[in-house]
């Protein structure tokens, strides 16, 4: 049995949609943002400083999302038809393990 949606419902749940994207370029640009403001707080206390564990861990966990961020955008804005199949699932698999990846690092 076929589900029918009203035009109204078609229309609210396209412009929801398109909010979340902007909303993940949003999120990239900000992030972007962050990362120019602080980079000289970054050269200044930590590229001096010999390779440990918390230099390590602090540079997986500033540079991953440079990974992370721009495979959200871009699978955020793949076509529509994409979205709605049930055999393309990739997005979401990668950015539950990078959001999965992050939380590990967040936890050291």
């Amino acid at each position: 049995m076929a589900v029918e949606y009203s035009p109204i419902d078609v229309v609210t749940e396209l412009h929801q949609l398109q909010f979340a994207k902007y909303l993940n370029v949003t999120a990239l640009a900000v992030f972007l943002f962050d990362y120019c403001l602080t980079l000289s707080l970054e050269v200044h206390h930590v590229w001096g400083r010999k390779w440990e564990i918390t230099r390590i861990v602090f540079t997986i966990s500033r540079y991953l999302p440079f990974i992370a961020s721009p495979m959200v955008c871009f699978c955020s804005f793949r076509p529509l038809i994409s979205e709605l199949s049930d055999t393309n699932d990739h997005g979401i698999t990668q950015t539950i393990y990078m959001a999965t990846i992050a939380e590990l690092i967040t936890m050291l």
